[in-house]
């Protein structure tokens, strides 16, 4: 069996029979280097993937579990888009803005048993205390609308991002 371009492959690559049947030509050694780079580069599509993914998830929840009056505030932020649509957008900005990185993760630890600020987030730079400083920003009509459109959109994203594998912990 051959690689059909033509042909819808579910995943949108070959299935694993084909890509065995491709590797048999090659030494075990070569086999082996080939299959571990396919694999990593995957890997790193998936991850990204899943990150994005679960960000969505989460809001799409979040959604699920708010009054009509949150939600009211949060088309007044947003206009016509949803926390769903915006739940990435802080992953985006830090390119750009790149004071933001640490905000996405806190280094607690893997011995540790419980978070200590002045270990764990120097400078107020970890994802803790970005949600608070948001979550104040929000809760306040101090603000304008700007200011709060952009805290909505990073307390959506931060709340996801404490809730994945590998944000919330330091193993060195």
């Amino acid at each position: 069996m051959k690689w059909n371009k033509e042909r819808s492959y579910p995943h949108a690559f070959p299935p694993l029979s084909l890509i065995h049947s491709s590797l048999s030509c090659f030494p075990s050694s070569g086999c082996v280097y080939i299959l571990t780079c396919c694999i990593y580069l995957l890997s790193i599509a998936s991850a990204h993937a899943w990150g994005t993914l679960a960000h969505r998830a989460i809001a799409q929840v979040a959604l699920r579990h708010i009054s009509s009056e949150t939600h009211s505030e949060i088309t007044n932020l947003l206009g016509s888009r949803s926390i769903v649509e915006i739940a990435t957008a802080a992953d985006e900005w830090r390119s750009s803005r790149s004071e933001t990185a640490p905000w996405h993760y806190v280094n607690i630890p893997f011995a540790a048993s419980t978070y200590d600020a002045d270990r764990d987030c120097p400078h107020g730079d970890c994802v803790i205390a970005a949600i608070a400083r948001y979550q104040a920003i929000l809760s306040t009509r101090r603000h304008d609308q700007a200011a709060r459109q952009e805290a909505l959109i990073f307390l959506v994203h931060f709340i996801a991002d404490i809730h994945q594998p590998l944000h919330c912990i330091d193993n060195n």
